[in-house]
């Protein structure tokens, strides 16, 4: 296995389409979700942030990865997932 790498992830703060009394607009914390791009696509990390970036470490170098970002509030509620981004661990 080749040794293993960080690599770091980006994201636009989400919007929420449906606002309930007392929420704010914009989800709280995200959940960031990276698989690898191979057939089957392993889930490597799934992880709640706050920020609207992160450093994910430990993952596997020339890796191809696919993440994919949800937005949560504090009432537990979720956003349905972005668009899938591809890349490579450096």
């Amino acid at each position: 296995m080749p040794p293993a790498r960080a690599t770091k992830a980006t994201w636009a703060r989400a919007r929420r389409n449906e606002i309930l009394p007392g929420e704010s607009s914009a989800g709280e914390e995200h959940r960031v979700t990276i698989t690898e791009t191979a057939n089957p696509a392993n889930q490597l990390v799934s992880q709640i942030v706050e920020e609207s970036e992160h450093v994910f470490t430990g993952l596997p170098s020339d890796m191809g990865i696919t993440v994919v970002v949800t937005a949560r509030n504090a009432k537990g509620g979720e956003s349905g997932p972005s668009a899938a981004a591809n890349g490579t661990v450096p």
